[in-house]
């Protein structure tokens, strides 16, 4: 299982439980990336060990080499791979600049440091891909860490009648009477959202506040991988899946090799088994004897060991 901790985000899954209930009506495209300026302290300030490995990728390939922050949502919310499945790729990316001019002008990238042992930045500072879906869909990835910008996912989501942006905090929905062309933010926004909460949020948000990690959703995404793996359930987010979403990594670098605006075909990973119906984050609460013990102690905000009443 890919542990794609952002699907696991509250905005996100309430994002998914909109669209399973029909609030955007036909889903038609959608939006999603990485956009987040890593060059200090993550490129080259050592803030993750091996320092330079981020560095080391913008050597070896011009490509799109994290898409799965906002693709994976998005792909939840439009039943890829239940339904409907990623079908061609196309990319595009700018000139690579901002790495070498970052490490010529900052004054704290010295002689001495080790990127000046990197070789050439050949990877673009900005990739898009558009991806294609069999069922006529489209999904816009980004991913720019590279260049000055304030850090974005830049979800979004539009169907036949209505859209949202996450990053915005907005939304607008002709399902809900919305028909004067203005959005929803604030308090209006907010209790929309909140009517589709997913079921693990109400019940973790005091752990995951405890334990936090992104607002809570990195602790809210391993505690359902174990849960999951303790009750013998397949993944939320399958094989399939983690394959689909990585694809665009050396999808997006065959079509930038191509040629700019040279689609490339996705593999069906599920052969053929994306018409088909699976659970993902759609499935109920299951019956968890350890977690309603642990939530009857959770005063501490530990989940202990089930006691001798959970048994059986």
């Amino acid at each position: 299982m890919l542990l794609e901790n952002v699907n696991y985000f509250r905005p996100e899954l309430q994002m998914f439980n909109m669209a399973k209930a029909g609030l955007f009506g036909d889903v038609q495209h959608g939006s999603g990336g990485y956009v987040h300026d890593l060059r200090w302290p993550y490129l080259f300030g050592g803030a993750y060990h091996p320092e330079h490995w981020r560095r080391r990728w913008q050597t070896r390939m011009n490509a799109l080499h994290y898409p799965m922050h906002g693709l994976g949502p998005v792909s939840a919310a439009m039943g890829i791979n239940r339904g409907d499945r990623f079908d061609e790729l196309v990319a595009v990316a700018s000139v690579p600049k901002a790495l070498a001019l970052f490490r010529e002008e900052d004054p704290r990238v010295g002689p001495d440091h080790s990127s000046w042992q990197d070789r050439p930045y050949i990877s673009g500072d900005r990739h898009t891909c558009f991806v294609t879906t069999v069922q006529g869909r489209f999904i816009r990835v980004e991913h720019d860490v590279n260049s000055p910008h304030p850090y974005t996912r830049e979800t979004t989501l539009t169907g036949t009648r209505g859209t949202i942006e996450l990053d915005n905090a907005r939304l607008y929905l002709e399902s809900l009477g919305h028909d004067d062309h203005t959005w929803r933010t604030g308090s209006a926004y907010d209790a929309i959202l909140k009517q589709y909460d997913h079921w693990l949020w109400p019940l973790l948000e005091e752990l995951a506040d405890q334990y936090g990690g992104h607002g809570g959703g990195d602790f809210v995404s391993i505690f359902r991988l174990v849960q999951l793996m303790r009750l013998g359930m397949t993944p939320d987010i399958d094989v399939y899946d983690s394959a689909a979403w990585c694809s665009v990594i050396p999808l997006s670098h065959e079509s930038l090799k191509a040629g700019r605006l040279r689609p490339v075909k996705v593999p069906d990973f599920t052969r053929g088994h994306w018409k088909e119906a699976r659970p993902t984050f759609d499935r109920p609460r299951p019956e968890d004897p350890q977690l309603t013990s642990a939530t009857r102690r959770r005063g501490k905000g530990i989940i202990e060991p089930p006691g001798p009443e959970a048994k059986g």
